[in-house]
């Protein structure tokens, strides 16, 4: 359905921020028509910056870089987990991504900006991830 909507939503000529679309969970990013078969099926090497640890680990190209953080012990910053709220944004210092939806704002793309939730490896990458100081945000 993902497919043939996008189809229909191209002939409103319709720019890429008046859209927004929901993951709901889990998506494959294999089955997007441009998804760059070089990087089905690999593992590339993360590394993940926070406040004062940088941490490499292993993700998968058909892992959200956020489930990557997750699986290897990094609490990062998360809500929706469908690319919608932003709390997961995190800045791309360098490496490729392939990011299925369109949409993201001018600035996000122009400064390398990503919502880990909905983002995918295709080489490795080094990531800055926000530390958000949840305990003194609830009072």
């Amino acid at each position: 359905m993902i497919h043939f909507v996008n189809q229909e939503i191209k002939k409103l000529d319709l720019r890429p921020g008046q859209v927004r679309q929901e993951m709901s969970g889990s998506v494959n990013p294999y089955f997007f028509k441009n998804y760059p078969e070089e990087a089905k099926n690999k593992t590339f090497n993360m590394t993940v910056k926070t406040r004062d640890q940088i941490q490499v680990i292993p993700a998968r190209s058909d892992e959200s870089l956020l489930v990557a953080m997750e699986r290897a012990g990094i609490i990062a910053p998360s809500s929706c987990r469908s690319g919608v709220c932003g709390a997961c944004r995190s800045r791309v210092v360098n490496g490729k991504v392939f990011i299925p939806f369109p949409g993201r704002r001018a600035a996000d793309s122009e400064y390398n900006y990503v919502n880990t939730c909905v983002t995918f490896l295709i080489s490795d990458l080094t990531l800055q991830v926000p530390v958000h100081d949840y305990a003194n945000m609830l009072g």
